[in-house]
């Protein structure tokens, strides 16, 4: 396909217009590659629309702005740009954190490189908190798969999962499992990263720790409200009963269950 680009960033954007130029300009990457920013604004009632045009203004070749008149929380707007995307690979990045460019370049030619039908290639992170301004490097998954997914392999991407920003996947392999975020919800990256447990083929782990995630205690799924308690309920809920359509709750019963009563427990 003549049109088609190697990657597509998607960034769904939500009353961030102070974080948003961090998290942009570091996503701008060497001209030699070929990529897309697709910017989703979902909504926001401040003037994140304003600071996404001016970004546009100065890199109309890679910016491209999708603009929901209605909100659909991060789960619809990372789905309207995985469906607008013209990439081989999608990576997903949240507006208020940024990239290490030059770790991401080392990413992206890796991805080059792929001479296998890979689904998904994830990477460490770096954990930001706010209130201390320090940072930690996370390794999800530490028993590093690299090639064929087994089923003990399996049984560890459940108990462990990949965080939907420290990956790049590839879009045949979301477009053959019809893989989608569930929407209006928060916590859609749980049901997310266990449907991508159960159904990747090839993964691959490199050692490119590329991405800052913001931890931000008043963030969305950081607020604890009623709301949150019932969102955390609904997509365990939803987890439990995708595991049982697709058969897989008898031979990862212990698995599934230990990610459910932690998840359930811990205070995120």
């Amino acid at each position: 396909d003549r049109d088609q680009l190697h990657l597509s960033i998607v960034i769904p954007v939500y009353n961030v217009q102070n974080l948003l130029y961090q998290c942009v300009l570091s996503l701008v990457i060497n001209d030699s590659y070929s990529y897309e920013i697709i910017l989703v604004n979902d909504a926001s009632t401040d003037s994140s629309l304003v600071v996404m045009q001016e970004l546009q203004e100065q890199y109309s070749n890679i910016i491209k702005i999708i603009n929901l008149e209605k909100n659909c929380r991060q789960g619809g707007a990372r789905n309207i740009g995985v469906q607008a995307a013209r990439g081989k690979w999608i990576l997903f990045v949240d507006s208020d954190d940024w990239v290490e460019t030059e770790e991401l370049q080392k990413f992206i030619d890796f991805s080059l490189n792929d001479d296998v039908e890979t689904d998904v290639i994830y990477t460490p992170y770096y954990n930001w908190i706010n209130s201390n301004n320090k940072r930690k490097v996370i390794q999800h998954n530490k028993h590093r798969i690299n090639g064929e997914v087994l089923n003990k392999d399996r049984a560890n991407l459940i108990v462990d999962p990949i965080s939907v920003w420290s990956a790049l996947y590839s879009k045949r392999y979301l477009t053959l499992n019809n893989m989608v975020f569930a929407e209006n919800i928060a916590f859609e990256d749980n049901l997310w990263a266990l449907e991508i447990a159960s159904t990747v083929k090839i993964i691959k782990c490199i050692d490119c720790t590329y991405y800052n995630y913001r931890y931000n205690e008043y963030s969305t799924t950081n607020r604890k409200n009623m709301q949150h308690h019932l969102d955390k309920l609904i997509i365990a809920d939803k987890i439990l009963k995708y595991y049982k359509k697709n058969n897989l709750d008898i031979e990862y019963k212990q698995e599934v269950e230990y990610w459910y009563i932690h998840n359930l427990l811990k205070g995120g």
